[in-house]
């Protein structure tokens, strides 16, 4: 029983780290990020609450609070910075163990 409780609490722990690194990538590359979604600064200024110029501001020195990152991310998500993360996760992941599609279509007895 105390072996599956530690596999079970080094998986949670690994996906903490994880949760951690995905942050911290998306911290040191949030102004990309936003030009990379297409959003005007003022729309997204505008659904913040925020004036252009103090966007801008906050923008440049990098000091939106978490709560402001994540309701950028809200309303920027779309397809684009989607698969900006999924190349960055596929990056990360690189040296992990992967499966074949034709191994996994073996395993998962698909046609």
């Amino acid at each position: 029983m105390l072996i599956k409780i530690f596999i079970f609490v080094t998986k949670r722990i690994r996906m903490i780290i994880d949760a951690v690194t995905q942050y911290r990538f998306i911290i040191e590359n949030f102004n990309e990020i936003i030009e990379l979604s297409g959003y005007k600064n003022e729309y997204i200024a505008g659904k913040l609450n925020l004036s252009p110029a103090n966007f801008s501001a906050k923008k440049s020195r990098q000091s939106f609070s978490n709560k402001e990152i994540e309701k950028i991310l809200k309303i920027i998500v779309n397809e684009d910075v989607e698969d900006y993360f999924m190349l960055h996760i596929m990056r990360l992941k690189k040296d992990e163990e992967s499966v074949s599609s034709s191994d996994l279509k073996k395993v998962m007895a698909w046609k």
